[in-house]
C-alpha cells in the first residue's frame, strides 16, 4: 500500500516537473533548459517537494529534474561554440539542487520521525490516561457499591433491631399486634390476620381471631381448620408450611377459594400448629418468592417468641414476685402472714402489719400509675429488712407489709417514717393536687390466730 502511494507521488511529481518544463518551452523555445533563471524552476520545485514529502521524494524529484535539465540543456547547447556541458556554470545548479533538496528532505524526514515519536508517546500517554480513568471509574463504582452495601447492612441491622423489639415480648396480647405492624412496615402487607388455637384440651381444630389488620367485620371470629371454606387456611394447617394461591391446584379448590386470603403460614410450636397468619392484601410487586422467604423467617421468629411467651405465662402462674414492682403478689401475702402468725405464737415474738393506701388513686392517669407504684414499692423495700415482707394489696392502690419483731410502738414510729419518706416525692394527680396516703399499723395480738383476723384489724 505504501509502495503504491509512493509510485503515485512520483508520477505526480514527474508530471509537475514536465508540465513546468513544457510551459517554459512554449514561452521561450530558444531556452528550454531555463538557463539564467534565478532561482531555477526545477530547483524551486525540488525544494518544495522535499519540504512537503520528505527524503525519498526529494531524491526522486531532484534526480528527475537533473536528468530532464541535462536533456533539455543537451538539445539547447550549440557544441560548435561550447565544447562540453560539464562546466561549472552548467552543473552547479543541479548539484546544489540535489544536495539542498536532499538536505531539506532529510530534515523533513527527521521532523516526521520526531513527530511520529511524539505522537506515539502522546498516544501511549493517552492510552495510559484512559486506562487510569477506567480504573478510577471502576474504583468509584466499587466505592459506591461498598457504600451502598454498608448502608444496606446498616438498614438491615436497624430492620432486625426493630423487628426484635416487636417480637421480644412475654405477653401474647402484645406479640400478635406487634407482628402485624412488622408485616406492614417491613413487607408492605396491607391486610392480615392472626388466628390463635383454642386452649381446649380436645384437638377440635378451632382457631379464634387474635388480631386483624386493618380490623374488618369480614374476619370470622372463629375458624375450624377441618371444615373452613378458606382453602389456604386448611392447607396451611394440614401441611404445616407456607401456602399461597399457587397451591390452589384443582378447579374445585379454585372455585371454593374465596380470594380473601392470598398467603397462609402456620405458627408451629413444638410440632403443633398454635396459630395461623393469613395475608389478605399485599401489593402485586411484593408478591414474590423473596417476600415468601422473608415471611417464613418472620413466622419462625414469631414461633419462637410465642413459645417463650407461653412458657413465661406458665411460669408466671407459680411466681410469687411481681416482675415490675419487685414485691410479693397478694396471694403470697396471705400465705406468708399465716406462717408469721405461727412463728410469732410459737416463739412469743411481736409482729406488726402495715397497710399503705393511696386515696383517689383512680384520679391518677394511666401513664403515671406504674411509675408511682414503682416509687412506693421502692420506698417500702428501702424502709424494710430482708426478713420483712412487702406485697401488693387487694387493689392497685394498696401495699401490705409484714414486719416481724416489731411491737406496737415501733409500728407507729415506722408508719411516721415511711409517711415522711413518701412525701419527699411530691406525688400529684392530674389536677396537680398532692396525693393523700392512709397508713395503718396493726400490732398482732394473741387473739389474732388467722390472717383474716389481722385483715379485719386493718380495716
Amino acid at each position: 500500500m505504501k509502495d503504491w502511494k509512493f509510485t503515485k507521488d512520483m508520477m505526480l511529481i514527474a508530471i509537475i516537473i514536465l508540465a513546468t518544463a513544457g510551459l517554459f518551452y512554449l514561452n521561450n523555445k530558444e531556452n528550454p533548459a531555463m538557463l539564467g533563471f534565478t532561482p531555477h524552476p526545477f530547483f524551486v520545485i525540488s525544494i518544495l517537494i522535499a519540504a512537503f514529502y520528505g527524503f525519498r521524494h526529494s531524491v526522486f524529484s531532484s534526480t528527475f529534474s537533473t536528468g530532464l535539465y541535462f536533456i533539455l540543456l543537451h538539445n539547447q547547447i550549440d557544441y560548435d561554440e561550447v565544447e562540453s556541458i560539464v562546466g561549472f556554470e552548467y552543473i552547479s545548479m543541479p548539484l546544489s539542487m540535489i544536495f539542498i533538496s536532499m538536505l531539506v528532505g532529510e530534515l523533513k524526514q527527521r521532523t516526521i520521525r520526531d513527530l511520529g515519536d511524539a505522537n506515539k508517546e502522546i498516544l501511549e500517554k493517552d492510552t495510559l490516561i484512559d486506562s487510569l480513568e477506567r480504573k478510577i471509574d471502576i474504583g468509584n463504582k466499587e466505592v459506591g457499591e461498598l457504600k451502598q452495601r454498608l448502608v444496606s447492612k446498616l438498614e438491615t441491622m436497624e430492620e432486625i433491631y426493630d423487628i426484635g423489639l416487636g417480637l421480644y415480648k412475654n405477653n401474647i396480647d402484645e406479640l400478635f399486634p406487634n407482628f402485624l405492624v412488622i408485616l406492614h412496615k417491613h413487607l408492605g402487607v396491607e391486610g392480615a390476620s392472626i388466628y390463635l388455637k383454642s386452649k381446649s384440651k380436645l384437638n377440635d381444630g378451632k382457631f379464634k381471631l387474635a388480631k386483624g389488620f386493618p380490623f374488618s367485620d369480614d374476619f370470622p371470629i372463629q375458624i375450624n381448620s377441618f371444615s373452613t371454606d378458606d382453602i389456604l387456611f386448611r392447607k396451611a394447617f394440614k401441611k404445616q408450611k407456607l401456602v399461597t394461591v399457587r397451591d390452589v391446584s384443582s378447579k374445585e379448590e379454585f372455585e371454593a377459594w374465596g380470594k380473601q386470603t392470598v398467603i397462609s403460614v402456620p405458627v408451629v410450636v413444638g410440632g403443633e400448629v398454635h396459630a395461623i397468619v393469613n395475608v389478605h392484601n399485599i401489593p402485586f410487586l411484593k408478591y414474590t418468592p423473596t417476600t415468601f422467604k422473608k415471611l417464613e423467617l418472620l413466622v419462625r421468629w414469631l414461633s419462637q417468641s410465642l413459645q417463650y411467651a407461653m412458657n413465661y405465662e406458665g411460669y408466671s402462674k407459680y411466681s410469687v414476685l411481681d416482675e415490675t414492682l419487685h414485691i410479693y403478689k397478694n396471694n403470697y401475702f396471705h400465705e406468708r402472714l399465716e406462717e408469721e402468725l405461727v412463728e410469732a405464737d410459737k416463739y412469743n415474738t411481736p409482729l406488726s402489719v402495715v397497710k399503705l393506701s393511696v386515696e383517689n388513686f383512680e384520679a391518677v392517669s394511666e401513664v403515671k400509675k406504674v411509675p408511682y407504684k414503682k416509687i412506693l414499692s421502692d420506698v417500702c423495700l428501702r424502709m424494710t429488712r430482708r426478713r420483712d415482707c412487702v406485697a401488693e394489696g387487694r387493689n392497685e392502690s394498696e401495699f401490705l407489709l409484714i414486719i416481724p419483731n416489731l411491737n406496737e410502738k415501733g409500728g407507729e414510729e415506722f408508719k411516721k417514717r415511711i409517711e415522711g419518706e413518701i412525701k419527699k416525692f411530691n406525688l400529684t394527680n392530674e389536677a396537680h393536687t398532692p396525693l393523700d396516703f392512709d397508713i395503718k399499723s396493726y400490732f398482732v395480738s394473741a387473739r389474732d390466730t388467722k390472717a383474716s383476723d389481722v385483715m379485719k384489724g386493718l380495716q
